[in-house]
């Protein structure tokens, strides 16, 4: 599907006597018909061999479900969830979206499914081209979280919690299970054991340290990463 430059199309949002919304052009063409029940023009940013555009899209939602329409009416993103956000902090490239109360991610741009449509919960953090989604499960003993990226899980959902660090231009995290802390690599890899009554990164100026505390002790651990 080509995308249409911002600059290309003046669409005007409409609604008719039937409550119905669509979009015309300054000619008065009718782009986009009008048979949606709900419809928000959202700005998405698109790299094009010209460099970077902010191109309208139109959020809508049509028989109980919302899909993305692009601004010559045809579906970018198909009308199956229940939900649907836009992640600015991945500069909309990245949609949170529900289907039967669980959420998923979906990449914008390439239109391909992060993360199905199975968790309780997902909380994104962006790091440059980096990102990572922790996300809740529902567990007979609560709920557990657990840490994708691009690439797949990271750590499965069998923790209590979970924290992102960005320390020194490396990304850790410290978590926790059955009342102990442990840490990881960005890629999973164990740096502390989950043995520690508690883990705080400690302010310094080159290496990377936690304040652990075990048994009423603390400790100031290095962490080599």
């Amino acid at each position: 599907m080509r995308l249409m430059k911002s600059e290309e199309i003046f669409i005007d949002v409409k609604k008719n006597e039937d409550g119905k919304y669509g979009y015309i052009n300054a000619q008065g063409k009718v782009i986009i018909p009008f048979e949606y029940d709900e419809m928000y023009m959202q700005l998405f940013r698109v790299d094009l061999k010209e460099g970077i555009e902010y191109l309208k899209f139109f959020i809508s939602l049509k028989d109980d479900k919302w899909g993305i329409l692009s601004y010559n009416g045809k579906i970018w993103i198909p009308f199956e969830y229940s939900a649907i956000e836009v992640l600015e902090n991945t500069r909309g490239q990245l949609l949170k979206v529900n289907d039967n109360f669980q959420w998923g991610i979906v990449d914008f741009i390439d239109r391909k499914t992060i993360l199905p449509c199975y968790f309780e919960e997902i909380e994104v953090y962006v790091f440059g081209d980096s990102a990572f989604f922790i996300v809740e499960e529902e567990a007979f003993d609560g709920n557990k979280k657990g840490i994708y990226d691009f690439r797949g899980e990271i750590l499965p959902s069998e923790y209590d919690e979970i924290f992102i660090h960005d320390e020194k231009d490396k990304i850790f995290f410290t978590v926790q299970k059955n009342n102990k802390w442990g840490a990881f690599d960005h890629n999973g890899k164990l740096l502390l054991p989950i043995k520690y009554d508690d883990l705080i990164p400690a302010e310094t100026e080159e290496k990377i340290y936690l304040e652990a505390l075990i048994d009423d002790k603390q400790e100031l651990l290095e962490l080599y990463i």
